[in-house]
């Protein structure tokens, strides 16, 4: 019979505990570093949109755009859903934060989403809401259904979905922000830099 040392066992258990800690506080702080990451990104979007407010030029904004595949059926809603937020959020989240013009309307591209599956995804507006929602960190206050517009309602394999944030001003100075959904590549809503029309 084998005598189990008690000071060596209460030295690795230690050293199992201690080992076990520095990779759990490791990976607190990589899950953080990526949330505020996201969040630096959109308040890094949202001043230089100030920013063009004050001067007028549209080569200060810093917005890039994320490209995103889907590679799971179950999660596309969803996929679409944070990538909806994140435009929202980036650009004010329902705010006329560039001021427009009476008449006046601006684009820009928030996300690119290619479909990596074999197969075609079919979403509607009422899930993407329904995820929204999950999604709410407070930004959504302002983002109902009439904020959301759909060119499509499916995606097929190897094709390109584009997510813009549209912003018009009518001509009774009505501000009327929306997040559109397409597969349609906007001429006017180039990747480089926005452009007002």
């Amino acid at each position: 019979m084998k005598l189990i040392n008690k000071k060596g066992l209460a030295s690795r258990v230690l050293a199992e505990l201690i080992l076990g800690s520095v990779l759990v506080v490791i990976l607190i702080a990589l899950i953080y570093s990526s949330a505020r990451n996201s969040n630096t990104t959109e308040s890094a979007c949202l001043q230089s949109l100030m920013l063009y407010k004050k001067m007028d030029d549209p080569n200060v904004i810093k917005c890039p755009f994320n490209t995103v595949n889907i590679s799971s059926k179950d999660l596309a809603d969803s996929l679409i859903a944070k990538e909806v937020l994140s435009c929202w959020v980036k650009f004010g989240a329902g705010e006329d934060v560039i001021n427009l013009k009476t008449g006046e309307s601006f684009c820009y591209t928030c996300s690119i989403v290619k479909n990596s599956l074999s197969e075609t995804i079919r979403f509607d507006v009422t899930k993407i809401l329904d995820n929204l929602l999950n999604l709410d960190r407070g930004d959504t206050l302002h983002f109902g259904e009439n904020n959301l517009k759909m060119e499509t309602s499916e995606l097929s394999q190897g094709d390109l979905l584009y997510i813009y944030i549209v912003m018009n001003k009518t001509k009774d100075s009505i501000f009327m922000p929306y997040v559109e959904i397409s597969n349609q590549k906007k001429e006017f809503c180039n990747f480089e830099a926005n452009s007002l029309r």
